[in-house]
């Protein structure tokens, strides 16, 4: 686990506070390998086109951040595939939706601790 000790999430937890953590999917296969029990949520864009302008419609990435950044994005795309490897994948093609939908999963997944 690169930023994050377990024992930062254990303190969260222990405050009866729900740790979430933004982390990418070598961050998920790490945390796989703990005892801790997360739920993963996967946010993906529309498609891998829309991403790409997104990216570049912001402005604030070179030609070289954008290609990496679109590189790593189709790989860790291929992850939503994995049957179990996420809990969840939200699809970000309305932002107040995609919002609701991640504050509902959360809702039921706390209501069942």
């Amino acid at each position: 686990m690169y930023g994050t000790s377990i024992r930062a999430v254990e303190a969260v937890a222990e405050q009866g506070k729900v740790c979430i953590m933004e982390i990418d999917v070598q961050g998920c296969e790490s945390v796989k390998k703990t005892y801790l029990n997360p739920r993963y949520v996967f946010i993906a864009p529309p498609s891998i086109e829309v991403l790409e302008q997104r990216l570049r419609g912001r402005g604030t990435e070179t030609e070289d951040v954008v290609q990496i950044r679109m590189n790593t994005a189709r790989t860790e795309m291929t992850y939503m595939d994995k049957p179990g490897f996420f809990d969840k994948v939200i699809v970000n093609d309305n932002l107040d939706r995609a919002l609701n939908e991640l504050k509902e999963f959360l809702k039921s997944d706390v209501a069942n601790l």
